[in-house]
């Protein structure tokens, strides 16, 4: 499963990953999407739209679109920010998270093409991945 950064966050989105990291999707899709009409979350916004789609694909076994098309621009914002000298991110290791989320919207949005080039850059860095690799494996 994929999680949230925990940094730089409000409340609201914080409590909306545990929820997810329990399984508990509805609960967390609710606090997902209260945490973006607060408004706190301006870095975090393709996280969120995407931990949003997430949610109701693994909640109720369908695809949100709409979410994972919000989550590639916002991520692209993401992506920027935390590219820049973060002290907290001094590994890359989060814009390297971003790659993998982007490569998962492409794929839930059947953009084949995309995703494979996005998971391809981040299983450069994180070679041991097995859900990406079984998805490239499918894919190519």
């Amino acid at each position: 499963m994929i999680g949230i950064e925990s940094h730089g966050q409000s409340k609201t989105s914080l409590l909306g990953d545990s929820h997810f990291e329990a399984e508990q999707f509805d609960q967390a899709k609710h606090l997902y999407e209260k945490s973006l009409k607060q408004g706190k979350n301006k870095n975090y916004r393709g996280t969120i739209y995407f931990q949003i789609a997430e949610c109701i694909r693994l909640g109720m076994d369908s695809i949100s679109e709409y979410h994972y098309d919000q989550s590639i621009p916002n991520l692209k914002r993401e992506f920027v920010n935390q590219g820049k000298k973060d002290p907290l991110n001094p590994d890359g290791s989060q814009t390297i998270e971003i790659t993998r989320k982007y490569g998962f919207c492409y794929y839930r949005l059947n953009n084949l093409e995309m995703a494979k080039i996005h998971f391809k850059i981040y299983i450069r860095s994180v070679p041991h991945d097995q859900e990406v690799l079984d998805i490239l494996t499918k894919i190519e």
